[in-house]
């Protein structure tokens, strides 16, 4: 039975071509980890790792191949299949297990009792707090929290588009499934018919929708619900078997694989169908974060393809080292052999130029050496040739054509003069003379390359590089040379810094200072190019990314597509186009520039076992030079029989524990700092170690982590705090004295307050006032008249010893003195006081004689000069409790203020002192808080009669008061 599945293995896999355009696949089988041929499902989590769930159990990528997770915890090997992030973890369908919840935090896999309805599931998808399953009968079940809410049938697949979800019903058609809160409804954007199967559903680049039906082909309008045969797609057969064989790329290619082992992608501006892969039964297509594609196969594993595609084009021979990227008619011609090629087109030989008819190839005949838009270079027989792409063609006369001429390399100088390199020295070559010179100091050496920098050419030789202009040319010596390093390939970056690559290493070399910084080592370089601010180098491992800034290098793997020993390479209109053996390779540009291969580690530990014997490819200790994050380790058993059983396990300082990959690698991210001791060991199916090796690795903190810089940490730290304490303390401090000053000052303007109060005018008034009654022998309001006066010098007094007073009892003062007014003058004037608050007066507390002053000047300044009002005078005070002041108006139908300052006598002079009083005593209250503000209006400025005065306070409750007010309410 095993060996009919094998053979039949083999038979598919032999049966693989690609057409069109090329993919370097990296397949995944049994020797990769994988544990069978058979993969479901593929799906990549928040943490970046990739799984794939078979029939034989669950794998999870580890970077280089696959580890197997059957035997943890309640996951049963067994058959899986839809993968889903939720809670904190991923969610497993298992066929005959149900839901499993595997958790990021605790590492363990549990079953999930929210969901134990659903016997045989198949597909999970996630959407806010919905749990949508899919099992093997094609029902929908969507729980949320926990809970179902619906069962829906005939569902094949879900498409998640615009945070809409679109369902799938084969003969129900397309329908939009809407969730809210804990119901649900259903749109229908394409009814269903009894002879069309829908299985899935793809978005197109034209806004249509491609429908997988079981027959057919289709495309959707959603807008004007046209429906038709997707055009290319004629004779297609659609039958249901695979399970989500359709997929749309971030390179927005459509990716279909047919039950018959076919795999296309449909071109839509061409509208057709393009075959890319045969054999190859295709369960389902994903694209992981890093855009590489992963084919999840039935039972041939599973298939990785590089990030982006790669186009390449197949020649009849091997290319010569000089092939040519030529552009004619807005396409890219390719120059070979004996052939012309046209993407696009089938290759062709080059009928039109004469020496290019068919001919045998021989020893002697080399072809193109150089090509370009206007000019191209071939060799045959030992004789060079120009042509100008028309009927112009003539031989390249030099000196050694007689002695085995051999065409190394042609680099154009400028549009009419170029220089060649052979195998017997190098030549200028002027086209307009048509005259050749010789290079007399290269004179029979082999020139392997050539590269021209402004006035400055190298030559790489057998003898070693020379560096020069047209007309002399020095050696150049490298430190430490090596007898048998071979330099190859020279790129000046200017005349005295240079890229060299040789038949051993890639370095930097500065001829000034002599200074040498190797870039790669063990590496046979072929090219060096310079391009998109980057310095490129072919090797026989592939590419090289050099940054001339850092000098850092990165490798541009296989998975980019680019062979080992490719021959040469060219770069025009933002491609790459790499030659080995009969093929070329075109490549983006952009890609190559933006995206970086697999990222190297920078430690790499490993150790072999072979029974007793111990082979170390480091030492017991090891003492790192500068701080790692990543390392790798790597155990090896290759003696050991049973390596199926065998599991690998790593201790950090006899704590923590860590299981390595099936072939024993270990990626140990964030890499302790300090001195640690790792244990390695691997343990056989009986729990038996049967292997074990220490290490104790240095790790040297970073430079922000050393104790000197923390120490200076700390320094710094301290002196912060320390300048925040000083600050705040000076600011305390010069509050302090503020506030002594503001004290100081306001006691002085309450005694200037108290003196204009009881200045001789008022207190000569009053007494003349009670002579006058006392005369006209009206003993009633003598009486009266001492009452309030002496009330009136009491409350004044008892208000002069506090700085603060409630509001209440400076309304009280008011109206004492108003009334005491009112006596003197024969009640000239009314007084009312309005109050719009929600509190007590008594519980606003503000500064004491801030009212009195105004309203005495309202009185005698402007209601009792007035001689124009007839009637009686008005005054009224007005208190408005706001957000966070209080508003004090004192308004009157006077003569107005203006007027009254006007009159030069001492009336107006008192009118200043005392407003004057007020406002400085203001401006200092304003130091400590803005709410404190005066503004008096004059009425009569815009036709109105008297004045207006606006006090501001800040609004200060006093909660003693506050409580004490309560209680009496009570």
């Amino acid at each position: 039975m095993w060996a009919k599945r094998i053979l039949v293995l083999l038979l598919l896999f032999s049966g693989f071509h690609a057409r069109s355009q090329s993919y370097i696949v990296e397949k995944y089988g049994d020797k990769q980890g994988l544990n069978h041929g058979v993969v479901y499902r593929v799906f990549q989590d928040s943490q970046g790792f990739v799984w794939a769930s078979t029939d034989n159990g669950l794998n999870r990528f580890e970077g280089e191949d696959f580890s197997s997770l059957n035997d943890r915890s309640e996951l049963i090997s067994d058959y899986l299949f839809g993968m889903a992030e939720w809670k904190s973890g991923i969610l497993f369908s298992s066929y005959n297990n149900g839901l499993v919840h595997y958790s990021f935090r605790d590492k363990r896999f549990r079953k999930s009792r929210e969901f134990e309805q659903v016997m045989k599931p198949i597909d999970i998808y996630t959407h806010n707090d919905f749990v949508l399953v899919i099992d093997n009968v094609a029902t929908l079940w969507i729980f949320k929290q926990g809970k179902l809410i619906t069962r829906l049938n005939s569902v094949s697949s879900i498409l998640k588009k615009d945070g809409k979800i679109y369902l799938a019903r084969g003969k129900s058609g397309i329908q939009e499934l809407i969730l809210e809160g804990g119901h649900f409804s259903l749109k229908t954007i394409l009814k269903g018919e009894e002879e069309r199967f829908v299985i899935q559903v793809i978005p197109m680049k034209n806004g249509n929708w491609m429908v997988i039906c079981a027959e057919d082909l289709l495309e959707f309008n959603p807008k004007t619900k046209d429906l038709f045969l997707l055009k290319g797609s004629e004779g297609l057969s659609m039958y249901v078997v695979g399970y989500q064989p359709e997929f749309r790329d971030s390179y927005e290619t459509i990716w279909l694989g047919i039950p018959d082992g076919r795999v296309f992608q449909y071109d839509e501006e061409q509208q057709q169908l393009k075959l890319i892969f045969e054999n190859a039964v295709v369960n389902q297509f994903f694209e992981d974060k890093n855009r590489n594609m992963w084919i999840a196969t039935y039972g041939f594993g599973l298939w990785k393809i590089a990030p982006f595609r790669t186009k390449e084009y197949a020649f009849d021979g091997h290319l010569s080292t000089g092939f040519g990227v030529v552009s004619k008619g807005g396409s890219n011609f390719f120059v070979g052999h004996r052939q012309l090629y046209l993407p696009g087109a089938e290759t062709r030989t080059m009928e039109d130029i004469a020496h290019f008819r068919k001919h045998g190839r021989t020893v002697n005949q080399q072809g193109v050496v150089y090509a370009d838009d206007k000019q191209f270079f071939y060799c045959r027989k030992y004789k060079l040739y120009y042509n100008d792409w028309n009927n112009l063609t003539y031989e390249v006369e030099l000196k050694s054509s007689d002695q085995r001429f051999l065409c190394s390399q042609i680099v154009p100088v400028n549009g009419n003069q170029f220089i060649i390199a052979s195998r017997r020295g190098a030549f200028f070559f002027d086209k307009r003379e048509k005259k050749t010179t010789e290079f007399k100091t290269l004179q029979n050496k082999i020139v392997y390359s050539v590269h021209h920098a402004g006035r400055e050419v190298a030559f790489c030789t057998s003898d070693g590089v020379f560096i020069g202009n047209l007309k002399k040319l020095l050696p150049v010596h490298f430190p430490n040379p090596s007898k048998t390093e071979s330099i190859r390939s020279v790129l000046l970056l200017n005349p005295d810094e240079m890229v060299v690559g040789s038949n051993k290493q890639i370095f930097y070399f500065d001829r000034r200072s002599g200074k040498k910084q190797v870039l790669c080592k063990e590496v046979f370089c072929s090219g060096i190019e310079s391009a998109y601010g980057f310095v490129w180098a072919l090797c026989d491992k592939g590419l090289i990314r050099i940054d001339t800034h850092t000098w850092k290098t990165d490798w541009i793997s296989s998975d980019y597509g680019i062979p080992s020993w490719a021959k040469s390479m060219k770069v025009k209109d933002g491609k790459f186009y790499i030659m080995y053996r009969d093929k070329v390779l075109e490549l983006s540009a952009e890609k190559l520039v933006r995206h970086h291969s697999v990222r190297k580690l920078d430690l790499y530990l490993d150790f072999v076992f072979f029974g007793e014997e111990e082979l170390y490819s480091m030492p017991d200790n090891v003492s790192l030079q500068k701080p790692l994050r990543k390392a790798v380790f790597k155990f090896l058993l290759p003696r050991y029989m049973d390596m199926d059983n065998v599991r690998f396990f790593v201790k950090i300082n006899d704590e923590l524990e860590f299981e390595g990959s099936r072939k024993g690698r270990f990626n140990l991210l964030n890499l302790a700092n300090g001195t640690n001791k790792y244990t390695f060991y691997a343990m056989d199916g009986n729990g038996k170690t049967i292997a074990s090796k220490n290490y104790v690795i240095y790790n040297p903190y970073p430079l922000w982590r050393h104790p000197l810089v923390l120490l200076v940490y700390l320094g710094m730290i301290i002196l912060v705090f320390g300048l925040i304490f000083s600050s705040r303390l000076r600011r305390l401090h010069k509050r302090k004295a503020l506030e002594l000053e503001t004290n100081r000052l306001v006691y002085e303007l309450k005694q200037k307050s108290l003196m204009n109060m009881l200045n001789p005018h008022f207190l000569n008034n009053a007494i003349n006032s009670i002579q006058a009654f006392v005369v006209m022998n009206d003993q009633r309001k003598t009486l009266k008249y001492l009452s309030q006066f002496a009330r009136l010098m009491r409350l004044n007094l008892e208000l002069l010893n506090s700085s603060m007073v409630p509001l209440s009892k400076e309304v009280e003062s008011i109206r004492f003195y108003t009334d005491f007014e009112q006596v003197r003058t024969s009640s000239k004037f009314d007084f009312l006081v309005v109050i719009n608050a929600s509190r007590d007066l008594k519980e606003f507390q503000v500064p004491s004689f801030i009212i009195q002053p105004f309203v005495e000047n309202a009185i005698w300044h402007g209601i009792l000069t007035t001689t124009e009002n007839n009637g009686k005078g008005r005054i009224m005070l007005e208190l408005e409790e706001r957000k966070e002041d209080i508003l004090i108006c004192v308004r009157d139908n006077g003569i107005g203020i203006k007027k009254s300052l006007s009159m030069k006598t001492e009336n107006a002079l008192k009118i200043s002192l005392g407003t004057q009083i007020i406002k400085e005593r203001f401006e200092i209250f304003k130091k400590v808080d803005p709410h404190y503000g005066i503004q008096i209006i004059d009425k009569s400025e815009s036709g109105g009669q008297g004045t207006l005065v606006k006090i501001t306070v800040p609004k200060i409750i006093t909660q003693e008061q506050t409580l004490e007010t309560a209680s009496h309410k009570k």
